[in-house]
């Protein structure tokens, strides 16, 4: 499984360095803060002959952790999703649906929630699919829902999971007894996005990859 998430992780990257023509080495070589950063990516937008990117600082008005602790004993903990279940775009966990009741409500996932780890590992990231919907989720995730007339869930996810999100979340992530994100960290990530039919063309892209990357590992 960790090898599979490697290679996924590795064709994501791929994409998103043709796509903005940013060097991964670069990023892993240099040691600075968020404002150069976007300097250096702004720059390399510029450079570029699409100039239909654009680096979104507010993608979502709805982030949210989940359930506490203290709240564990008042649900069925079989419709539980944890960080620990969360993989590259994909969920290990595929269980029943839930009847929906109780206080916990807005801790209940619909279809195209984005899923990403917050706590003791930040990411990976991924898609609430029909088939994981109405479970609930624990505080060692965030929950994002975005507005779909500037950026698709899918394509958010792989951006989240790219070498360019993830330097982001590394230079927003803080350390107590454990490695963890803020969901005010969370909501200030600059996002760069493309039109939304190129969005589109990339998440296509990656779904390619990943089932020539499957056959592949079949063999």
């Amino acid at each position: 499984m960790e090898i599979m998430e490697n290679i996924l992780f590795d064709k994501i990257d791929s994409i998103f360095e043709k796509i903005f023509k940013i060097d991964k080495s670069i990023l892993k070589n240099i040691n600075t803060n968020q404002d150069d950063l976007n300097k250096l990516i702004i720059a390399n937008l510029n450079r570029l002959d699409d100039k239909n990117i654009t680096v979104l600082s507010k993608f979502s008005d709805q982030i949210l952790s989940g359930l506490q602790h203290r709240d564990l004993d008042k649900i069925d903990q079989n419709f539980l999703i944890k960080g620990k279940n969360i993989k590259v775009m994909d969920i290990t966990e595929n269980k029943k649906k839930l009847e929906i009741k109780g206080d916990f409500k807005k801790r209940v996932l619909q279809t195209n929630d984005i899923l990403i780890r917050i706590k003791g590992k930040v990411g990976p990231s991924t898609v609430v699919t029909s088939d994981i919907k109405d479970m609930y989720y624990y505080n060692d995730i965030a929950r994002i829902r975005v507005n779909n007339d500037q950026v698709i869930p899918q394509y958010l996810s792989l951006y989240l999971n790219s070498f360019i999100g993830k330097y982001y979340l590394d230079n927003f992530k803080k350390t107590k007894s454990m490695n963890y994100i803020k969901i005010s960290s969370l909501e200030n990530l600059p996002i760069l996005t493309p039109v939304l039919g190129d969005q589109w063309k990339i998440v296509q892209k990656f779904h390619v990859e990943k089932n020539i990357s499957e056959v592949m590992s079949d063999d």
